[in-house]
């Protein structure tokens, strides 16, 4: 692993943040950082800034990214399977081929994100915000989306017959595969005009670890 002196120190640092309740330690700052193919399984980045970090093809197996920031990052093809994703910000992730079964997304801020043939089998993204999202070709068998927000989300082509949509919001702009019928499943449509509002423009952050 590249610096892993100084990324072990970060963590250390990140730990001791969270144990004290931020009175000691630092929050691990990994905004734009290269984290391309390394092994975070089981690592507990909890609220850590992972803004525009590429962590393309990373091992985030079982991770802790309870409230972490990850607004803009790259996770296309990383394993984040079973991991803790609670109340994440991924504003405008790449989250394409990711293998996310049985992860936590609970309350996730998802606008934007792309999930184009990711896996999320048995994932909980109930509560999440998937406004906007691109989900086409990903595997959703018995994933929960139980209340979560999917105005303007793209659903195209996808088998939605053993994912559970109870009080899921959509609207008239959300596309689903011919045939699907979101009322049948117990999902709300959302009346109200509404106008797709753009992501925020990018941090344009460059880093290196």
């Amino acid at each position: 692993m590249r610096n892993g002196k100084e990324f072990k120190t970060i963590l250390e640092n990140h730990e001791l943040w969270l144990s004290s309740n931020k009175a000691q330690g630092s929050r691990a700052e990994l905004i734009g950082k290269n984290l391309s193919g390394w092994d975070l399984s089981g690592t507990d980045l909890s609220r850590a800034d992972l803004t525009d970090a590429n962590l393309r093809g990373a091992n985030l197996s079982g991770a802790d990214l309870l409230g972490t920031n990850l607004n803009y990052a790259d996770l296309s093809g990383a394993n984040l399977s079973n991991a803790n994703i609670c109340d994440a910000k991924m504003l405008g992730a790449d989250l394409s081929k990711a293998d996310l079964k049985g992860a936590d997304l609970h309350s996730a801020m998802l606008r934007g994100v792309k999930l184009m043939e990711a896996n999320l089998s048995g994932a909980d993204l109930s509560g999440a915000n998937l406004y906007g999202a691109e989900l086409m070709g990903a595997d959703l068998s018995n994933a929960n989306f139980n209340e979560a927000n999917l105005s303007f989300a793209n659903f195209s082509g996808i088998d939605l017959s053993k994912a559970q949509m109870v009080c899921a919001r959509y609207n008239k702009h959300t596309i689903f595969t011919k045939g699907f019928n979101p009322k049948d499943n117990g999902m709300e449509l959302n009346k109200r005009k509404q106008v797709y509002e753009r992501l925020p423009l990018r941090r344009s952050v460059e880093g290196t670890l």
